[in-house]
């Protein structure tokens, strides 16, 4: 301990002035270090409080002492203090907790929590969920993500350092390790159930459930059963309406003399068939739009009995119908 008023007495001898004099220099290099507070204390002086460890460096406002820091006398750092007020951004200390319940008490240490307190974790396990945090020996607090969800499993790694800040309520993480599971989709559920829930999607109405026999439309591909047609039944009128892109294959029962119309919405490569029946009394002729063409330009004439049924298959190009008839099917 180092103390002197370095306020001189009157009258003093060569060495008692010189020995009071010499006193009053040691305290002011050393910032009146002592276990006690300078009892000539004044406005601005700094004090050297090694009553303390670490050590606390304070000055005097004319009235109390205002901690401006720490002194590590092993570490050999100083820890400035801002002001009176709370510390917003706490000091590194390692984890003394458990997985899901971390614990640290960074020095100086906190008297409470205060909204905007940041700390630094290094978390000693993974945790594997909702975990919380407690600072110097306070209540723990919850740990929550950026959009308020408890942690998922893996968001704190014992390999990782994280930046957490106090709201008022919980913790909360500003970089989590981007650990999330398939079945969480990030979405805060712990099944791929609760995701679809939390997402608003259900099978069968916005997502197609998974199906390993979903076909491919760009993979060559071997059906184990078969696939066909529903076959549409085409309108009866004087000019024949084929819409192509509501089925390949249609039926038509004639119910008079008619025209085959130029189907609309044909695809480049698409085959289609179609049905031509005679109603019951037959004799019924049907005659073909340009777009239709058969084998050497020679148009077919259909079979003429009552209820007679004849097939006319096509391939197109896109633009005309190229064609054949097979006739009179029994």
């Amino acid at each position: 301990m180092t103390q002197s008023t370095p306020i001189l007495g009157a009258n003093l001898s060569g060495l008692t002035y010189r020995t009071q004099d010499n006193n009053a220099k040691r305290a002011l290099l050393n910032h009146h270090k002592g276990s006690t507070a300078p009892t000539y204390a004044e406005a601005g002086m700094i004090w050297m409080d090694d009553n303390e460890t670490p050590w606390l460096l304070k000055v005097h406002d004319g009235s109390d002492w205002i901690v401006m820091g720490e002194v590590n006398s092993v570490t050999n750092t100083f820890t400035p203090y801002f002001g009176t007020a709370a510390i917003r951004y706490l000091n590194y200390a390692a984890d003394t907790g458990s997985a899901d319940a971390y614990a640290i008490a960074p020095s100086p240490a906190i008297a409470t929590y205060v909204v905007g307190q940041v700390v630094t974790l290094k978390p000693a396990n993974t945790n594997s969920g909702t975990s919380t945090l407690a600072v110097n020996d306070l209540p723990a607090k919850t740990i929550k993500t950026l959009t308020g969800a408890n942690l998922a499993a893996g968001m704190l790694d014992a390999n990782g350092v994280y930046l957490l800040i106090y709201d008022g309520t919980n913790f909360v993480l500003l970089n989590d390790s981007g650990v999330t599971s398939i079945a969480l989709g990030g979405t805060g559920a712990t099944t791929a159930a609760g995701a679809r829930t939390n997402l608003g999607l259900a099978i069968g109405a916005n997502v197609q459930a998974y199906d390993a026999n979903t076909a491919k439309t760009n993979v060559a591909q071997g059906y184990t059963k078969t696939q066909n047609f529903t076959a549409t039944t085409l309108t009866d009128a004087s000019t024949i309406a084929w819409d192509s892109s509501n089925n390949q294959v249609c039926t038509v029962t004639l119910g008079g003399n008619r025209t085959l119309g130029n189907p609309s919405n044909k695809v480049a490569g698409a085959t289609y068939v179609l049905i031509v029946k005679q109603d019951a009394t037959g004799g019924r002729t049907l005659a073909y739009n340009a777009v239709y063409k058969f084998p050497n330009g020679v148009t077919p004439v259909l079979s003429t009995t009552a209820n007679a049924v004849d097939i006319l298959t096509f391939v197109t190009d896109g633009t005309n119908m190229y064609g054949v008839c097979q006739k009179a099917f029994s």
